[in-house]
């Protein structure tokens, strides 16, 4: 079974790539009319920097920026795209997607831009608090599929839902996990649905509308953003795991919890077509742009 279980982490991981792209393309955009893009925070393990890909030379790079705008720090320099960039588990090292060698490949590198170095993709999303169980994306038949293997990655087994389903992770408790589903992989946001099941997929419920679910620390909401009709844009909004309480926080995308659960990161577009990274509490509250004065210009 070790076989089908790096299989799977293969066709995962290449459907990670498409599905981020498909629900906000970024990846090596060049700004039009000067229109800077930062976009894809992910905060550091202590929540004084943000990780963000920006085009401010015409290609997308990696940048760290800290949370309170007072400093920007380019990491990578190349003339292709380097993007959607994360810290490693320990925090020691970032993660990111390249097209360097002419595909798209992951990469990582210290906390400086030194010692790029190749790395293998691994397409685990979640993990259960126990460590025991492991949480993966596939593609097959053209839909997108969930799978749990135990911790060592063998034993693979389908989670029961028939539509297309990714970006799923464990609660704090482990007793339930949350996932977006869909009648196809590229069917618009405003048609998906996060979902809250059991980690087997059993007693699913449709909490939101909406797209990438990601827990709070203490399990009491989720983070995903959703399509608001009236404004005819996206929003970060947040939810009840029972589907109760749904507040929509700021227009934007790319959600991210701090590690405190007391802020949230997230992407927001300009006028002028490019985009900028914001931050505010947890209930929306004191949101403010981080890369929309100097030293981000």
């Amino acid at each position: 079974m070790q076989s089908v279980s790096c299989a799977v982490a293969l066709l995962a991981g290449a459907m990670l790539s498409v599905a981020a792209e498909a629900q906000h393309p970024t990846t090596g955009m060049a700004h039009p009319h000067g229109g800077i893009m930062y976009h894809a925070p992910h905060w550091s393990r202590d929540g004084r920097w943000i990780l963000a890909s920006a085009n401010l030379d015409g290609d997308t790079e990696i940048f760290l920026v800290r949370a309170d705008g007072a400093e920007l720090r380019q990491l990578t320099r190349n003339t292709v795209a380097d993007d959607i960039a994360r810290f490693s588990d320990d925090g020691r090292r970032v993660l990111f997607q390249s097209d360097r060698s002419g595909t798209t490949a992951e990469y990582s590198m210290n906390l400086d831009g030194s010692d790029v170095r190749p790395a293998a993709r691994d397409s685990v999303l979640s993990r259960s608090p126990d460590g025991k169980t492991l949480l993966f994306e596939s593609v097959r038949d053209g839909r997108g599929r969930l799978l749990t293997m135990s911790g060592d990655r063998t034993n693979p087994r389908e989670i029961a839902t028939a539509r297309h389903a990714e970006q799923g992770s464990f609660s704090p408790d482990g007793r339930s996990i949350v996932f977006e589903q869909r009648d196809a992989m590229h069917e618009e946001i405003r048609v998906s649905q996060i979902v809250v099941s059991r980690p087997d997929g059993s007693d699913p419920r449709v909490v939101a509308t909406g797209t990438d679910p990601a827990w709070s620390r203490d399990g009491r909401l989720i983070l995903f953003k959703t399509w608001d009709e009236p404004s005819q844009s996206l929003w970060i909004s947040t939810v009840s795991p029972t589907g109760t309480g749904l507040v929509r926080l700021a227009p934007g995308v790319h959600p991210k919890w701090s590690p405190d659960d007391a802020r949230i990161a997230f992407m927001s577009d300009r006028p002028d077509g490019g985009a900028d990274i914001w931050v505010m509490n947890r209930d929306g509250s004191d949101a403010h742009c981080v890369t929309c004065r100097a030293p981000f210009r």
